[in-house]
């Protein structure tokens, strides 16, 4: 009796409307397993910024929020071995007051796999001291690309 009411009254249009439905559940499954089933990481355009023997450094320039003189962006510190707490990479949220050259960190996560990847081993969640940007640091750099945005 539910059904009948619900959908269109002859055969044809029946089919149609079950199709159409059919069709919705697909798309919103797709939707939500291309959302929630790659981690964000993966899914951030990861920009190098440096790279030594030991490790490499990348940014999300698609993460930079502005808020007056502060940024907010994402970055991954990549290792290319693990370190002693079996660590392969950290992402890290990083605050930075432009006009004073200073930076905190906000948030960190720390991975067993590479770029951003793997078991997520721990997390720190209380905002860092602000420390002054070192000329030719990575800070630097990272600092120079976010307080670009406008």
């Amino acid at each position: 009796m539910i059904r009948t009411l619900l959908l269109p009254s002859t055969r044809t249009a029946r089919r149609r409307a079950c199709w159409r439905i059919a069709l919705l559940r697909r798309i919103t499954a797709l939707a939500v397993l291309a959302g929630m089933g790659v981690p964000l990481a993966v899914r951030a355009a990861w920009v190098p910024v440096e790279a030594t023997e030991t490790s490499y450094d990348y940014i999300d320039p698609a993460s930079i929020r502005v808020e007056g003189s502060l940024r907010r962006v994402w970055t991954l510190h990549d290792l290319a071995q693990a370190d002693a707490d079996g660590d392969r990479s950290y992402r890290s949220l990083l605050e930075f007051h432009c006009p004073e050259a200073r930076y905190r960190n906000l948030q960190t996560l720390f991975h067993a796999g590479p770029m951003g990847t793997g078991r997520l081993t721990g997390r720190t969640a209380q905002p860092g001291a602000w420390r002054r940007v070192q000329a030719d640091s990575v800070a630097a750099t990272v600092m120079q690309r976010a307080c670009q945005r406008r």
